[in-house]
């Protein structure tokens, strides 16, 4: 994770328009790029504040480890598929299919929702308590019986001063509550949680097929190359 000096000396420079948004509260507005909204230490560029990519574009406190990852995915490919171009134009195509697949699965997750846990998301213990007694004449066991079922489980986070449900935890890093965290990754830039951690999954997926791929192009274009074997070669070879 980057430390809190580095954070904030990326953000005076890139992000001075960035406006804070203190309540964290979903007014289910809809948020426009030229007027981002700082939600704990995320930033939402645009889209709504639960919603997802490409709906939602919303970058975490490591967001230049973002710019480095997208950078790093765009010059890898065009190097290697620049030097396996003479093996044919099929491989080059599947490496430029498998890098596009890449792009967007990454995109899902550091631009997403990670399911960041809002104030207004759980109602109040006495809201409930005053729907139940409306809706419930019966007596006062059947009352409580149907209000234990209606009620999530939730606990104070001492943090952002509000309600969260039992699954969520809280991110120091993030500085917000997130359902069902499971870790925060630098290199996604936030926190993986309820909403985005099958993105993360996916996007592990293809990473991992990309890799091997452009790793066995290179190593049959080497072999192609300075070995005296006969493999099926391009018309570059000529």
């Amino acid at each position: 994770m980057l430390q809190e000096n580095i954070r904030g000396f990326f953000d005076s420079i890139f992000c001075p328009c960035v406006t804070n948004d203190t309540s964290l509260s979903d007014d289910g507005n809809f948020v426009s790029c030229y007027k981002p909204v700082r939600v704990g230490n995320s930033i939402l560029l645009c889209g709504k504040r639960k919603s997802a990519f490409p709906f939602q574009f919303m970058v975490g406190p490591d967001w230049p480890m973002v710019a480095l990852v997208y950078i790093l995915i765009v010059v890898v490919d065009i190097v290697v598929l620049s030097v396996i171009a003479p093996i044919g134009w099929p491989p080059v195509l599947i490496g430029i299919v498998g890098a596009i697949c890449l792009l967007i699965a990454y995109s899902m997750v550091a631009c997403s929702d990670p399911g960041i846990v809002y104030s207004n998301d759980i109602q109040s213990d006495d809201t409930d308590l005053e729907e139940s007694k409306k809706t419930s004449p019966q007596g006062e066991s059947t009352r409580n019986a149907r209000l234990m079922q209606r009620i999530p489980d939730t606990v104070e986070c001492g943090h952002c001063q509000f309600k969260r449900p039992y699954s969520a935890r809280h991110c120091h890093y993030c500085k917000v509550c997130i359902d069902d965290l499971d870790h925060h990754c630098p290199w996604c830039g936030k926190c993986i949680g309820k909403k985005n951690l099958r993105y993360f999954h996916t996007f592990l997926h293809v990473l991992c097929f990309q890799f091997y791929y452009l790793l066995g192009a290179l190593i049959y274009f080497l072999v192609a190359t300075y070995s005296s074997a006969k493999l099926p070669r391009g018309p570059g070879f000529q």
